[in-house]
Formats: C-alpha cells, structure tokens, sequence
C-alpha cells in the first residue's frame, strides 16, 4: 500500500535526490522528508514517518528510470556477495542488507544500515572466487 502512496504522491512530481545526494546543487521543495510527506498526506499524521524501500525511493527520486536504476545498485549489491567465498555462518549479511533496502531509501541503506561499510569490509577480507 505505501508503494502505491509514494507512487501516487511523487508521480510526475520527482524530487531528483535533492533531500539527500545533490542537496548541494538542487532545491528540496517540500517543507519535510518524503516518508513524513507520505505520513501526513496519506495517514493525517507527519510523525508517522511512512518509511518504504528502495523501490518507492526511486520512484520518487526518477519515477520508473529511479526504480531501475536503485535495481541496478541493489543487484549488484547481492552480485558481490556471490563473488566472495561467504561461510554459510554469513549468511545471516545477505538477509539484513535484503531487509535494509526493503525498508529504507536506498541512500539510507548504504550510509545509515552500513551497507557501504560492508561491501567495503568485503572487498577487503574476503578472497575473488575463481570463475
């Protein structure tokens, strides 16, 4: 149901990162963050925080060219965890980064959730499997 909030809301009406990555060079235009937006618009509470996953943020980000792209950065996310030699102990990383960006923006994902620490951690640890 939030998917089709956030698809409601921020169809033609995108807001390009301009809350977050390029805040720098573009101007946010609504006086609070999309998941509070969401909240308030759809729910009459702004508190309520309407958090949704990386789909919904891409879509209001770049609408259906967001959505590929934010699919395009999570596959390759999960692409990385196969070509390393993970232990099956580990496996528990590739459930908490799936459960990350279901439920956070992507940008939250790889900043607040860790997911860029640990693709780091990865590259750094773990050894190439031979293809």
């Amino acid at each position: 149901l939030l998917n089709i909030y956030y698809f409601d809301y921020f169809d033609d009406n995108y807001i390009y990162y301009s809350n977050s990555l390029l805040s720098l060079f573009l101007d946010y235009d609504y006086h609070s963050i999309p998941s509070r937006l969401i909240g308030y618009e759809y729910f009459g509470k702004e508190e309520m925080s309407a958090n949704n996953g990386y789909l919904s943020d891409g879509y209001s980000n770049f609408g259906v060219f967001g959505i590929l792209f934010v699919f395009i950065v999570t596959s390759f996310v999960f692409k990385s965890f196969y070509k390393y030699k993970l232990q099956p102990k580990f496996t528990g990383i590739i459930f908490v980064t799936f459960y990350a960006f279901q439920g956070s923006a992507l940008v939250t994902s790889f900043i607040t959730h860790g997911v860029l620490l640990l693709l780091i951690l990865l590259a750094l640890f773990q050894k190439d499997m031979d293809y």
